[in-house]
């Protein structure tokens, strides 16, 4: 929020202290895709892995000579299916994806909050 101090790793940069920021990210994504059906014109399938990220976050301070920072590397569970279908009459191919990924915390037995992000695109090729 604007005009309040920064506390982070047990010092607090006041307001009127300049600072330098820094978050990076670094993401991997490893994963296996087994096709469960398969012929010229069908695919389907499923694909299971890990999504790994590892986050890096500083701050500095050089007029106060203060430096802070932190990093996190989490490894993520990814599950997924797939399906394509082409040369439909010998006209058309494309395919469908369909991706969500969310968290959740269960503040009480039975209420929990969440978030979750959901994607979900088709391509079509026309001759």
């Amino acid at each position: 929020m604007p005009g309040q101090d920064i506390v982070w790793g047990g010092f607090t940069f006041t307001l009127a202290t300049p600072v330098s920021s820094e978050l990076k990210f670094d993401m991997f994504k490893l994963d296996y895709r087994y096709s469960l059906q398969h012929n010229e014109k069908v695919e389907l399938g499923a694909s299971v892995g890990l999504h790994i990220m590892h986050t890096f976050a500083s701050i500095s301070a050089y007029s106060i000579n203060q430096a802070q920072s932190g990093a996190v590397t989490t490894p993520l569970p990814v599950f997924g299916l797939f399906a394509s279908y082409s040369d439909y009459q010998d006209k058309a191919r494309g395919g469908l994806e369909d991706f969500l990924l969310g968290v959740e915390y269960r503040l009480f037995r039975n209420v929990a909050l969440g978030a979750a992000y959901s994607r979900f695109t088709t391509n079509l090729e026309l001759k």
